[in-house]
């Protein structure tokens, strides 16, 4: 179970405790997704899969039960939910192969058009992005 100790700002799952550093770069990533949309980067497309080494041993036991939930459901995650979080990880590179899960920051957030376009289609992820392009040119 993950609990917030609003004492310390830190997550606890445990026995790992990780410190969730408070967003410092809201739109950062706004801004990477609208980088990633005109490029047209699709990283599952691309051949990025979740590994032991580049995510899944990096991240804690909740994580890696909130990826196969995702991916494979909640039977699949119980069945992992025991393991010790070696061997959960290298359990869970193999569940996760060839579904295209990827972790949320490498996602494309998913936009809709927005209904006060300003007439060329913009969406409201390109005009947050083009904010934040014209605050990082233009610090107050």
């Amino acid at each position: 179970m993950t609990r917030w100790r609003a004492d310390s700002g830190h997550q606890c799952d445990g026995d790992n405790i990780v410190k969730e550093l408070w967003n410092r770069r809201p739109g950062a990533l706004a801004h990477g997704d609208l980088l990633a949309r005109a490029v047209n980067l699709d990283m599952a497309a691309a051949g990025w899969q979740p590994t032991v080494d580049n995510y899944l041993g990096r991240v804690p036991k909740v994580r890696i039960l909130e990826a196969v939930r995702e991916a494979k459901g909640e039977q699949s995650a119980q069945l992992i939910d025991h393991l010790k979080k070696a061997d959960m990880a290298k359990e869970v590179e193999r569940l996760l192969e060839g579904t295209g899960w990827l972790p949320e920051p490498l996602r494309l957030a998913d936009t809709e058009p927005s209904t006060q376009a300003t007439g060329e289609g913009e969406t409201g992820a390109q005009r947050k992005g083009a904010t934040v392009a014209a605050r990082s040119r233009n610090p107050r």
